[in-house]
């Protein structure tokens, strides 16, 4: 049976606590809140205890620890038989480099005569034929004098928690008492101490996580093996939709997609949507020739985002920010300068393999640069680079393609300290984009496969460079401090406008406003949003308290002192988190200090993951206790208190105005589990809690027993408070009640107008014959939210719409049958 296109989709993560049964449970609760699809995190099997699964190690199986195949098909059976389809996450890019891999562990047992060779992408011409583990906690020897790498009985050595095989004939010799060096010294692998080894990398893994190796799902036979279970699932119609994690991290996407289309047509000839996580900078869309249906919503978040906040507020905590040096005088070139640090820094190893690759292209033709400086300017074109990466095929780079790495030239040159540096920036720019002498022949054909390798360093370059680490360095407004999106003024209506235009398209692609990797769930960026518009408020708060935080700290006599700029964080999030009353529980504090533990060691200053400093983290710690719970701190709290009183309402508006638009706009609006509630979280682990859907399925079957026996009555008294946990649902259940039943009329969306003045957001969508519109107010006046309701629109001859008072569905004629 065809199934429907995705009206609306809901987000879950499964862990081994959380598997296909507990969201089995669920089905019923998302049925009567009106989504339409239930998006699942990875299912295939993965590292044992994952709480993400991002970290598969065969998919070829259904995961033992969500259930196994027989509780996913319960899963989908019960999820089809109340009308939701199931979208599946998968990831192609990378496998776990874990002994649980059996092709990864097959990889170490027979090196490059392995059949699995083919699937991972090493470097077998260094470190002299071996895949490098940087596993170990001490140099070899030590380890090994210790006595903690034991012989097992199944013929494999274990140290600590991980497995390593050996080959046939060294097992006997382990037998047989021969020295455990002398053993591993023979073996297709070398075990490492971990910061030695991080240098001497030799396969290509995910971002800079070595216990993440890439796929080669560029070669057919990978592809297949990695995709049967997929297309069995689909055949079978248990899955239908499908999300790619990661497509920037394959070496050729559009080769890719067309083999996945092919692969789910041949499965189910009825269409089977495919989403993409793809992050797209400012101005650049999804290449018109990948056969998708749309990307999963990062651009929507971003253009959310911008709607929030006041440009003249922006600018305002940006001179501030600037001022007590919490922040960059401008983002732009913190990120490049973030980027140009982690390429040297966190992808050493694959660095040094582009600098081998183009410096055999350029001696080819007879150009010679020294390795220091074309080391020097691979870091800084991929760093200029204004997006993710380009997308050279092996037939090379298109005309935008060209011009986008010639604009990244420019800014490498303008970076150059010498004629050295400045001659590899131009001889490395005329290799990427095929100039001559690389227009022809064979040094076109090697400068191509320079090429697409360097395509696949610049995407993790700009993720850990300006998501994971510019934007935990900046903290002037952390509103716009998350995936997609950046800490600069936009124009809403200019963003908003392009959006409309995307979804002519890709119909389909998600409105997303709170993801698994959000930086902040979408009500924490609402709270932290409202502080432009209040931003003297706001600055006479830090000023008082960032000087008393420091004087108080008893590390003020070192350099472990807690800097500005995380000081200032520490405020952010506990204006966003806290209470309007003031007064923080226990719970609340650890996660906040479990929060600024990793926002700090991202930023890597003055801790990292790599060399964390156990004294500035127990500052940072201490200063989280000395403004939540200090007497001296008092006066801090209640001025947070009293502009958290003052704006929450604005804020809850906002959210609430935030989930009309994604609802009643082109695109499918995407819920991230717990959402549709007030959402209070940071950063992964703190937005992966449970979520307790218990509680929301009471919650909704109360307001759907108010709303029939009064629908008018109803809203009031469940839009009494905006900033509750019943506001946002109700919102969110009678919006989704709206679209399914407009979608269900034949309807499509289209943005009829944005408008977007100082004091109001206003928007109008049509669908079909269908009208909505609304407006929320953005400037306060005395700190009082006054909004303007959006007036009578006509929706199929009945006076309705919706109600910009409170971001809401007016409840008169039709709709009260809807």
């Amino acid at each position: 049976m065809k199934r429907p296109s995705p009206i609306a989709t809901y987000r879950i993560q499964l862990t081994p606590r959380f598997g296909f049964d507990a969201a089995a449970a669920i089905v019923g609760y998302l049925a009567d809140l009106g989504v339409s699809h239930l998006y699942l995190s990875p299912i295939f099997e993965a590292t044992p205890g994952s709480s993400h699964g991002y970290d598969q190690t065969d998919p070829t199986r259904i995961r033992t620890e969500l259930g196994g195949a027989s509780a996913f098909e319960r899963l989908s059976s019960t999820a089809h038989d109340r009308g939701l389809g199931i979208v599946l996450d998968i990831v192609p890019n990378h496998m776990a480099a874990h002994h649980a891999n059996p092709w990864w562990y097959n990889l170490l047992k027979h090196g490059p005569d392995s059949e699995y060779d083919r699937f991972f992408d090493v470097d077998w011409a260094s470190e002299g034929g071996r895949v490098v583990l940087p596993v170990l906690g001490a140099p070899l020897a030590e380890v090994i004098a210790r006595g903690e790498i034991t012989f097992e009985p199944n013929g494999s050595l274990c140290y600590f928690e991980r497995h390593f095989p050996l080959s046939e004939g060294d097992i006997e010799a382990v037998r047989s008492g021969d020295n455990l060096g002398n053993v591993l010294s023979r073996q297709h692998y070398v075990l490492t101490y971990w910061r030695d080894g991080l240098r001497r990398l030799n396969y290509r893994r995910f971002f800079d996580i070595s216990d993440l190796a890439g796929l080669r799902v560029e070669d057919p036979v990978v592809f297949d093996r990695t995709h049967a279970a997929l297309f069995s699932l689909v055949a079978r119609r248990l899955v239908d939709a499908v999300r790619v994690d990661h497509i920037d991290g394959l070496r050729d996407p559009l080769q890719y997609l067309k083999r996945l289309r092919d692969g789910l047509c041949s499965a189910n000839p009825d269409s089977v949507p495919v989403f993409v996580e793809k992050i797209l900078a400012r101005g650049e869309s999804l290449p018109s020739a990948w056969p998708l249906d749309g990307a999963t919503g990062y651009e929507f978040l971003a253009a959310a985002a911008s709607m929030m906040t006041d440009p003249t507020g922006i600018a305002v905590l940006r001179r501030h920010t600037v001022a007590i040096g919490a922040g960059a005088p401008d983002f732009h070139h913190l990120a490049v300068a973030s980027k140009r640090e982690v390429a040297r820094s966190l992808f050493g190893p694959e660095l040094s393999r582009l600098c081998r690759a183009a410096d055999s292209c350029l001696r080819g033709v007879g150009l010679e640069c020294d390795a220091a400086s074309l080391r020097v300017a691979i870091a800084d074109l991929s760093a200029c680079l204004s997006r993710y990466r380009t997308y050279a095929d092996s037939a090379g780079p298109c005309r935008s393609d060209v011009e986008c790495i010639r604009d990244a030239a420019r800014g490498a040159e303008s970076l150059a300290r010498s004629p050295n540096h400045l001659s590899a920036v131009r001889n490395l720019a005329g290799l990427l984009t095929l100039s001559a002498p690389f227009h022809s022949g064979q040094a076109r054909l090697q400068a191509i496969e320079t090429l697409r390798t360097w395509q696949q360093f610049t995407g993790p370059v700009a993720a850990k460079g300006v998501e994971d680490t510019a934007l935990y360095r900046d903290i002037a407004i952390l509103a716009l401090n998350d995936v997609g999106t950046e800490p600069i003024p936009q124009d809403p209506r200019a963003q908003i406008e392009w959006l409309a235009l995307q979804r002519r398209v890709h119909t389909l692609s998600m409105n997303a406003t709170d993801t698994h990797d959000a930086k902040r769930s979408e009500d924490v960026r609402a709270r932290l949003a409202v502080l432009t518009w209040f931003p003297a408020d706001w600055t006479r708060i830090l000023d008082q308290a960032i000087p008393l935080l420091a004087e108080l700290s008893p590390h003020r006599t070192s350099d472990r002192l807690p800097a500005a700029g995380d000081l200032s964080l520490i405020l952010h999030s506990a204006f966003a988190l806290g209470p309007p009353a003031g007064a923080f529980d226990a719970a609340l504090g650890d996660r906040l200090k479990d929060y600024i533990t990793k926002a700090t060691r991202e930023a890597k200053r003055a801790t990292t993951w790599i060399s964390p400093s156990s004294d500035y983290e127990a500052a940072c710690s201490h200063a989280v206790d000395l403004l939540l719970y200090s007497d001296a701190l008092a006066g801090v709290r209640g001025e947070m208190a009293k502009l958290a009183r003052a704006t929450r309402l604005m804020a809850a508006r906002m959210s609430l105005a935030i989930v009309m638009l994604k609802s009643l706009f082109p695109g499918t609006p995407d819920w991230y589990q717990g959402t549709e509630c007030l959402a209070l979280s940071f950063v992964d682990p703190d937005n992966r809690r449970p979520v307790d859907f218990e509680a929301r399925r009471t919650l909704l079957a109360d307001i759907q027993a108010q709303w029939r026996s009064s629908p008018a009555a109803a809203a009031a008294s469940l839009l009494d408070d905006p900033d509750s946990d019943a506001a946002k649902l109700f919102v969110t259940w009678r919006v989704l009640t709206v679209r399914r039943r407009l979608l269900a009329e034949g309807a499509r969306m289209t943005l009829e107008s944005f408008e977007r003045s100082p004091s109001h957001c206003q928007w109008r969508v049509t669908a079909d014959q269908h009208r909505c519109s609304a407006s929320v107010a953005l400037r306060p006046d005395d700190h009082q939210q006054t909004v303007t309701p959006a007036g009578a629109d006509q929706l199929r001859g009945t006076v309705s719409g919706l109600s910009a008072l409170w971001a809401s569905i007016v409840v008169e004629g039709v709709w009260e049958t809807w």
